[in-house]
């Protein structure tokens, strides 16, 4: 399951998230345009599985199972592993592995499986 500032969206399997602009792209595809969902495009993630690609949003980001790079000026809470670097204002919450990098200007908390 998908869900953007809390209401859901049906995507099968999630391979990439980008927001540009006003603009949700999923997959490489438009999905919508963030103004029906958020008046000033914040958009927080979230997604009970694991992204196979990288997240670049402006929001908070969880996912309950495992991505690739994240890129946001949210706060960032992985239950899984992440398979490349996290770049955030905010702060991160990781329970699994993180190969790559961390560089956030928040509190990190790394807590291993």
């Amino acid at each position: 399951m998908f869900k953007i500032n809390g209401k859901s969206i049906n995507v099968n399997k999630v391979n990439g998230i980008t927001v540009r602009g006003s603009n949700l792209m999923i997959n490489g595809n438009k999905i919508i345009n963030l103004g029906d969902y958020s008046s000033d495009y914040i958009v927080n993630i979230e997604v009970e599985g694991n992204v196979d690609g990288n997240i670049d949003t402006n929001g908070d980001v969880t996912i309950k199972g495992n991505c690739e790079n994240i890129d946001t000026t949210g706060n960032v809470d992985v239950g899984g592993d992440v398979n490349g670097d996290i770049d955030t204002t905010g702060n991160i919450n990781c329970y699994g592995d993180i190969n790559g990098d961390i560089d956030s200007t928040g509190n990190v908390n790394l807590r291993r499986k």
